[in-house]
């Protein structure tokens, strides 16, 4: 019985991830041109490119978020949707994130990595954690 329950908390994480996946590509196929994007420094991104992507992990595994680039000649491309979905900048969501917190404060960073995995089955490394 415990591997079958194993087997199942897998195959709901993968269904979640899947799920969440979908959700990210439906969001990306209705995503509008914005009419005006600047920067801080107020220069305008006025080229626009469509299915840039980014790796994001999370809770319930790897997912691709798919997105519009503002660029402008010179600057950093903007990617109003990670702000609009609420992404953070590196590669860890949000709810990864948390559950670090939560697992580092309990031991080590090497114990919440493992504590991670068996939870998420995410492999995170002891310096993403600290």
């Amino acid at each position: 019985m415990p591997q079958r329950e194993e087997r199942l908390a897998g195959q709901g994480r993968e269904l979640t991830r899947l799920l969440l996946q979908d959700h990210l590509d439906l969001r990306a196929v209705r995503e509008q041109r914005q009419q005006r994007v600047v920067d801080a420094e107020r220069v305008a991104h006025t080229r626009i490119e469509g299915g840039h992507q980014r790796g994001l992990a999370t809770v319930f595994g790897q997912v691709t978020v798919a997105r519009m680039a503002y660029r402008a000649p010179g600057g950093r491309n903007l990617h109003p949707a990670d702000a609009i979905l609420n992404l953070p900048a590196g590669k860890h969501s949000h709810g990864l994130r948390r559950l670090a917190a939560r697992e580092s404060v309990r031991g080590s960073f090497e114990q919440a990595a493992d504590a991670i995995w068996r939870t998420t089955g995410v492999r995170m490394g002891k310096r993403q954690i600290e």
